[in-house]
């Protein structure tokens, strides 16, 4: 599925169409046709006309409406501003441009073609009157069409001209030419520095004489108010007007300067035409067709009426070619979605299995205690380290017996007959450690043996037995495991 779009070349002597259809590979010319005017004069009547006729051959149906306006009811003005900030310019160009206009700017519709340098931004007005361009809207809508965008003159194909020329003089003249009057446009460096409209036209050998003087005049003011030198290369010639080969002839015969015919579609390798275009003439329609280019290509260009963004008309071209792959990529995301969403419930699942598990766990170890935190590890480690921390909980399996009952039973089990003084005793976790003197080793060995007795000991341990310093006695340190 391609969009469609209708470009009306609107001119003071004749008018132009073309259907261009667009798509992702390329552009297809569906239709197009040329009209010559007789009454030399583009009034509210005639653009009315003009539409109609347009529409009869060529219904519009549902394609964009584009549409390029007579160059001579533009005003051209240049103007130098040290910034290049959009919304700085469009508040001094008002100011800027008061001076330089023979009527009010509250009158006018401005806009700009913006080239930016390295000190300062040229900026290339044109503006058109109010009540005019209300006239070519009043006659669209009379017609049931309404413009997207509304430029001037030939602008859209000089601009598209400048984009696809791989090879360009540094000083170049381009005009567009119409039986009664053209548009030269001065090129330096590939860019524009004047716009000049030039009376006369050339429908005849003198005519054609006098658009050459002209010309030479405009190069001459250019050079002098810009303070350049500007020797032009190269002419390139587009417009209408060159059908009267002759004259044309005769004007470049004039000027001396090498002259080449524009030819768009020879830059343009993606724009094809459909069976339907018998002929295609070049100088008619290649205003039309570049102007039906700028909804698909990002060239900027200067408009009186813009009713749709860029970024919008790519999404309304591309739109039908990128609906399947979008609802795929959301089929795609939505299982991988539906793949977290599962794997979270099975591990909150097992994460809930195994603190069922560590609740099990404490109540079996601890079948005395109320799990108060809710987190069963916690409480258990809380537990486990007041164990180590040497209190003796009667809950657990340690016995249930205090430091003194475990001093009376020491001492029933040491030898009545052995003197033996206990100086220090230690109680940490499942062990205790007693330490004293006696006059004798083998009176540590039987305190061990008689130690190992005791129901609440389970092992008895000789840590230390060493004579003292004065040597009347053996000091020793025994560790019992509870």
């Amino acid at each position: 599925m391609s969009r469609q779009i209708l470009a009306i070349d609107i001119r003071n002597d004749s008018a132009a169409a073309v259907l261009l259809s667009t798509g992702l590979k390329n552009s297809l010319i569906e239709d197009c046709m040329f009209i010559s005017l007789h009454n030399d004069k583009t009034d509210a009547k005639s653009i009315d006309q003009i539409i109609s006729d347009v529409t009869e051959k060529i219904p519009a149906g549902g394609a964009s409406v584009l549409v390029a306006l007579p160059a001579h009811q533009a005003l051209y003005r240049f103007v130098s501003l040290p910034f290049d900030d959009d919304k700085k310019i469009s508040q001094a160009l008002p100011f800027e441009l008061e001076p330089l206009l023979p009527i009010a700017v509250e009158k006018l519709k401005i806009d700009y073609y913006k080239q930016v340098l390295e000190d300062k931004t040229d900026l290339l007005t044109v503006a058109i009157d109010k009540e005019i361009l209300e006239n070519y809207q009043d006659g669209l809508e009379q017609n049931g069409l309404q413009a997207q965008l509304i430029v001037p003159g030939a602008f859209p194909l000089v601009l598209t001209f400048l984009a696809h020329t791989p090879h360009l003089p540094d000083h170049a003249l381009i005009l567009d030419m119409d039986d009664d009057r053209a548009t030269l446009f001065v090129l330096k460096e590939g860019r524009l520095i004047a716009v000049r409209i030039l009376a006369g036209g050339i429908r005849s050998e003198s005519t054609a004489e006098s658009m050459a003087l002209r010309i030479r005049q405009t190069i001459m003011a250019v050079t002098d108010t810009r303070s350049m030198e500007f020797k032009p290369a190269g002419i390139f010639l587009c417009g209408p007007g060159l059908r009267r080969r002759n004259n044309v002839n005769t004007l470049v015969s004039v000027l001396e300067i090498p002259a080449q015919p524009i030819d768009l579609r020879t830059y343009l390798p993606r724009v094809e035409s459909s069976a339907q275009v018998q002929s295609w003439n070049p100088p008619a329609m290649d205003n039309a067709l570049a102007l039906a280019l700028l909804e698909t290509e990002a060239e900027p260009c200067p408009s009186f009426l813009r009713t749709s963004s860029l970024l919008k008309n790519y999404w309304n071209l591309y739109k039908p070619f990128v609906r399947i792959p979008v609802v795929l990529l959301a089929l795609l995301i939505s299982l991988g979605l539906c793949g977290i969403i599962l794997d979270n419930y099975l591990l909150q699942k097992k994460i809930d299995s195994i603190d069922a598990q560590m609740v099990e766990i404490f109540k079996s170890t601890f079948p005395g205690k109320r799990l108060i935190t809710g987190n069963a590890i916690d409480q258990m480690k809380s537990e486990i380290k007041s164990i180590k921390s040497g209190s003796i909980d009667p809950t657990q399996s340690i016995p249930a017996v205090s430091c003194v009952d475990i001093l009376l039973e020491i001492s029933k089990l040491i030898p009545k007959d052995k003197k033996v003084e206990l100086l220090q005793m230690s109680v940490g976790g499942d062990n205790l450690t007693i330490s004293g003197t006696t006059p004798e080793y083998q009176t540590v060995d039987d305190m061990k043996v008689q130690l190992e007795k005791a129901d609440y000991f389970k092992k008895v341990t000789i840590a230390s037995a060493n004579t003292s310093k004065s040597g009347n006695a053996v000091r020793f340190k025994l560790k019992i495991d509870i």
